[in-house]
């Protein structure tokens, strides 16, 4: 079976919102790349049609039976979902609407000293 090509993509991005809710993921690749395999599929089988509460069951006994897979899963489902246009944006738009003003626990003059001596440096 060759996964890319028959996985269902809505079922796909279930799984993805199981995961990630409100994930704006708009590749799959990274996912498949990650655990394209039969267990992959198989899952994808079991949560089809299921509602979210009986999917997310699925993907909890999924995890407990194949932890490594299940980590490479969610790795692929973290690099798609920001990887996404989306998702970058919103981070952007976070970063900006936090503080800009300088830290209070912030010191120009033992940074200088740190520069000035190469303080910290990794020396081989």
């Amino acid at each position: 079976m060759n996964l890319k090509n028959d996985t269902p993509t809505e079922t796909l991005r279930f799984l993805i919102s199981l995961l990630i809710p409100n994930s704006q993921a708009d590749t799959m690749d990274g996912v498949l790349d990650a655990v394209a395999g039969p267990e992959l599929t198989q899952l994808l089988s079991d949560i089809a049609g299921l509602d979210r509460a009986a999917a997310t069951a699925e993907v909890a006994k999924f995890e407990r039976e194949h932890p490594e897979l299940f980590g490479r899963l969610y790795d692929g489902v973290l690099v798609a979902h920001y990887s996404a246009a989306g998702t970058q944006e919103q981070v952007r738009e976070l970063a900006n609407r936090g503080p800009r003003e300088p830290s209070t626990q912030f010191d120009p003059p033992l940074l200088d000293r740190v520069i000035a001596t190469q303080a910290g440096k990794r020396r081989l």
